[in-house]
C-alpha cells in the first residue's frame, strides 16, 4: 500500500534529518499537509479515500508506533490547558480542579496579539468565555484547518446546543479531538517541551495555581460523580482519586517551577498582582465556571474520613509542605 511506503519514507527521512521520531517534528509535516493520527490503520484508510498522505502521530496515545523503526523510547502523554500572552510574555498552565478554568477565561479577556496561544475549553465553558468577552482559541492545533473547523463547530453549538460529530476520537462532549491539538486543556510543562514549546516555557513568566488538596480532590470527586450521572456515594470517587497519582504535582514541581502560583484561597489578592503584569483587571472578568458540579458546599475536611485524609496527605505531601496547608 503506497501509504505505508510513504509512512516508512517519512520516518526514515525525519530520523535522518532530525535524529528523532517524526512525532517531534510535526510542524514540518503540517506545512507539507500531512494528517496526524493516533490510529494509523483507521486514518490511513480515511486519508486514502481523500487522497491525502498520512503520517504517524501516536505519541499521545502512550504507544509510539515509530519506536520500532527509530529505537526512540516510548512516550506517554500528560493531559493539560494553557494560555500564552505573547506581548506580556505570560504562560499560564492549568492544573486540575483549582478554579483554573475561570482564571483562563479572565486571561482570555486580556489585551493580546496574533502570536498568543489560547487552547479550547469544554463547550459550556467556551460559552462563558465568549459571554465574558474573552478571545476564542487560536494557535493551539497542529494545522490551521483544525482551528477553523473548531470555530465553525462552536458557532453551530451556540445555535443548536449540540456538539457536532467529529471524524477523530479524543474526548466525549468536546468540540475537538486531542489527537489534533498541539496544546490542549491541562497541559503540563513536560508535555509543552515535547511539543516544541521548550523555549517559550523557559523564557515566559510562568503562572499556575494551587488549592488545598482536600478541597481539590472533593471537587474532583463531585465532578466525576456528576459527569457519570452516578448514584454511587461521593466517598467511592474520593477513594478512587486517592489511589491515583496526584494530578497537580507536574505543574508545580517540574524542573521549571512557576514564577507565580495563584492560591485558590487567596485568589482575589493573587490575581490583583497578576493583573498589573497582564494590563487588565482579571478579577472583573472572573466567571463562575464548573461550580455547579458540587451540590454540597460543606468544607472538604468534614466530608472525608480519617483514612482518606491520610491517603491524601501522602499523595500530595509536596503540596502540603510547600504551601503550608493544614492537615
Amino acid at each position: 500500500m503506497k501509504y505505508v511506503a510513504e509512512l516508512d519514507q517519512t520516518i526514515r527521512r525525519q530520523r535522518r534529518d532530525h535524529g528523532r521520531c517524526p512525532c517531534f517534528v510535526t510542524d514540518k509535516l503540517a506545512v507539507q499537509g500531512f494528517t496526524f493520527t493516533g490510529n494509523p490503520n483507521l486514518e490511513a484508510q480515511r486519508c486514502q479515500a481523500i487522497g491525502r498522505p498520512v503520517a504517524l502521530f501516536a505519541c499521545k496515545t502512550g504507544h509510539c508506533l515509530c519506536r520500532e523503526r527509530t529505537n526512540q523510547p516510548q512516550i506517554r502523554s500528560l493531559r493539560g490547558f494553557m494560555i500564552f500572552l505573547s506581548e506580556q510574555n505570560i504562560l499560564f498552565i492549568k492544573p486540575h480542579k483549582t478554579a483554573s478554568t475561570s482564571v483562563e477565561v479572565a486571561l482570555s479577556c486580556a489585551p493580546g496579539g496574533q502570536a498568543d496561544i489560547i487552547t479550547p475549553l469544554l463547550p459550556e465553558d467556551e460559552l462563558k468565555r465568549a459571554e465574558a468577552g474573552g478571545r476564542l482559541p487560536q494557535n493551539w492545533a497542529w494545522i490551521s484547518w483544525t482551528e477553523h473547523k473548531y470555530l465553525a463547530d462552536f458557532a453551530s453549538f451556540r445555535t443548536t446546543g449540540q456538539v457536532p460529530k467529529r471524524m477523530m476520537p479524543g474526548g466525549h462532549g468536546k468540540l475537538y479531538s486531542k489527537f489534533t491539538a498541539r496544546y490542549y486543556n491541562h497541559i503540563t510543562p513536560a508535555a509543552i517541551r515535547r511539543r516544541g514549546g521548550g523555549e517559550m516555557l523557559a523564557k515566559a513568566f510562568l503562572v499556575s495555581m494551587v488549592r488545598h488538596p482536600y478541597e481539590q480532590i472533593v471537587s474532583w470527586a463531585w465532578h466525576q460523580k456528576k459527569l457519570r450521572n452516578s448514584s454511587a456515594p461521593l466517598s467511592a470517587f474520593v477513594d478512587h482519586g486517592t489511589r491515583q497519582a496526584s494530578p497537580n504535582l507536574p505543574y508545580l514541581f517540574d524542573s521549571r517551577r512557576p514564577d507565580l502560583v495563584i492560591r485558590y484561597e487567596e485568589m482575589a489578592e493573587d490575581l490583583s498582582h497578576l493583573s498589573k503584569r497582564v494590563g487588565a483587571d482579571l478579577n472583573a472578568h472572573m466567571p463562575f465556571a464548573k461550580g455547579e458540579h458540587r451540590s454540597n458546599r460543606a468544607p472538604a475536611a468534614s466530608l472525608l474520613t480519617e483514612t482518606q485524609k491520610l491517603a491524601i496527605q501522602e499523595r500530595d505531601r509536596q503540596i502540603f509542605e510547600a504551601f503550608g496547608y493544614a492537615r
